[in-house]
């Protein structure tokens, strides 16, 4: 039997790991929100305890170590340097875990980890090109061209959740950046869009769901009691205009 690997996915809301191998698939898997800390140290120690939990037994087996991980992030280094919607900074995963766990560990891009996941073993095999696109806390991507991943000088080529979609720059992104979007169309960013259209634009939203959930500032990335049964229809039909609306 081949050895094992662990994967590890570090997203802004939540933070993943998995236990398999190429012939025996996954074997565990383990989930936490993550640490919203500014420390780097409680990141890593997070990802300590989460290794040791999700390998158990197996951990002498482990051959090594593969993150996705929000971005943006320098994989040559190995560093997580400063995602725009978490509190930590500068976090030499690579190096740290290496050391302790005696292991190759490898650093990459959440979203083209994704896309060379699905090139590989998902809906994109034997495809030649192919783009994927996360919706989530932020907007990410990741890109195959040519047969090719597409990396970038430090792993940051697909960020397509900052690139300019609205040249006046009604909205300020996580990052710093304006009219970026993500600040449009992310987990983060959708309730912001739909407060900034409701109070710039009342008469469009009159009387919907839109306009009472910004009213009692109840639109969160966060799921609420009141989108329970028909309440996420109607949230949804009437918000079918907030991207007809920037213009």
């Amino acid at each position: 039997m081949l050895g094992l690997v662990v994967g590890v996915d570090l997203g802004a809301t939540n933070i993943r790991a998995a236990l398999g191998g190429v012939e025996s698939g996954i074997l565990r898997r383990v989930e936490e929100r993550t640490v919203q800390s500014e420390s780097s140290d409680d990141v890593i120690q997070q990802f300590i305890r989460l290794i040791r939990t999700v390998s158990a037994g197996d951990l002498d087996k482990v051959k090594a170590i593969g993150i996705g991980s929000i971005g943006p992030l320098d994989c040559w280094r190995g560093v997580i340097l400063n995602p725009p919607n978490v509190p930590f900074k500068n976090v030499y995963i690579v190096e740290t875990l290496r050391d302790l766990f005696r292991v190759p560990v490898y650093l990459l891009n959440d979203c083209t980890t994704a896309a060379l996941g699905e090139w590989i073993f998902g809906a994109g095999k034997g495809l030649k090109n192919l783009a994927y696109i996360t919706l989530s806390s932020g907007v990410g991507g990741g890109v195959i061209v040519d047969n090719v991943l597409l990396i970038g000088k430090d792993g940051n080529a697909a960020e397509i959740g900052h690139m300019v979609i609205d040249f006046e720059g009604r909205l300020a992104c996580n990052c710093g950046g304006r009219g970026h979007w993500e600040a449009y169309c992310s987990g983060a960013g959708i309730p912001k869009l739909a407060k900034y259209l409701v109070e710039s634009r009342p008469a469009n939203f009159h009387g919907t769901l839109t306009e009472d959930f910004v009213k009692r500032d109840e639109l969160s990335p966060k799921p609420s009691s009141s989108w329970r049964g028909g309440g996420i229809r109607g949230l949804l039909s009437s918000s079918r205009r907030l991207a007809g609306l920037m213009r």
